[in-house]
């Protein structure tokens, strides 16, 4: 079965059109949720805060002035019945080196492997400072380190089909990251993402939003100390829908020397 997101009866009647985007929800689900829900849900996985996985990264200070560059992959899909949803986007991160403060900017595509489906163009922006770091101990004399802060995600997508839709997003989220050592010199690090989603997706004459929980992790891994390669999870908590699982490499790049070995 195709999943697709239909406006609820009454918001189709008093504007005189059917809505109908592809990325959508099943039957059952628009008969359990909301139609503010399933927009806001629909708004969150068609925007980078949901459609792609949280990054692990090292909570440790990074050079004032450096850039991290990272390429982005998540999948989602409702059941075998459903059609697979990817979702790819490029990262832009900048280290402002204040308070260990970042500011990222993400270009990404969501499409659906169907061949009459239309995709979604996605950008985002993210703000996000730790408000602590620190070394809780040593694995052959090298620290361990964990850290926690917060994010404001905000992005925007619209539908390349015929329906004139778009959605927007504004998300607070609470990350939590550890960094321990590992062999070789290189490093683990994971992080655990909480917190609270705002979206809401639109045509022409019908709009519905709504703020959901947003739930997520990721695990990564640097062999040297500017690659990263990061396996995530992530869940925007609707009953019904589903999880997403992604993929990340990312460089950092332009350190003059500020980065652990």
């Amino acid at each position: 079965m195709r999943l697709m997101i239909a406006f609820p009866a009454r918001a189709r009647a008093a504007a005189g059109v059917r809505c109908l985007v592809v990325i959508s929800m099943a039957a059952r689900l628009a008969q359990a949720q909301t139609g503010a829900q399933i927009g806001g849900w629909d708004a969150l996985m068609v925007t980078p805060v949901g459609a792609l996985t949280p990054t692990a990264h090292d909570p440790a200070p990074v050079a004032r002035g450096a850039s991290e560059i990272a390429l982005r992959y998540g999948r989602w899909r409702f059941d075998r019945d459903d059609a697979v949803h990817d979702n790819g986007g490029v990262t832009w991160t900048r280290h402002l080196g204040t308070a260990n403060s970042t500011l990222s900017g993400t270009l990404g595509y969501s499409m659906i492997e169907c061949r009459s489906c239309q995709g979604w163009l996605m950008a985002g922006l993210d703000l996000n400072t730790e408000f602590w770091t620190g070394d809780v101990g040593h694995v052959s004399g090298r620290p361990v380190t964990i850290g926690t802060g917060l994010r404001v995600s905000g992005g925007i997508a619209r539908y390349l089909g015929a329906a004139n839709a778009r959605a927007s997003t504004l998300a607070l989220l609470v990350p939590v990251d550890a960094s321990v050592p590992a062999l070789r010199g290189s490093r683990v690090h994971g992080t655990f993402v909480t917190g609270i989603g705002i979206g809401s997706v639109a045509s022409d004459r019908v709009a519905q939003g709504a703020a959901l929980p947003i739930l997520g992790w990721s695990v990564g891994w640097s062999p040297v100390s500017q690659l990263g390669l990061n396996f995530g999870f992530q869940r925007v908590l609707l009953a019904g829908t589903p999880s997403q699982i992604g993929f990340a490499v990312s460089w950092i790049f332009g350190t003059h020397g500020g980065i652990r070995p």
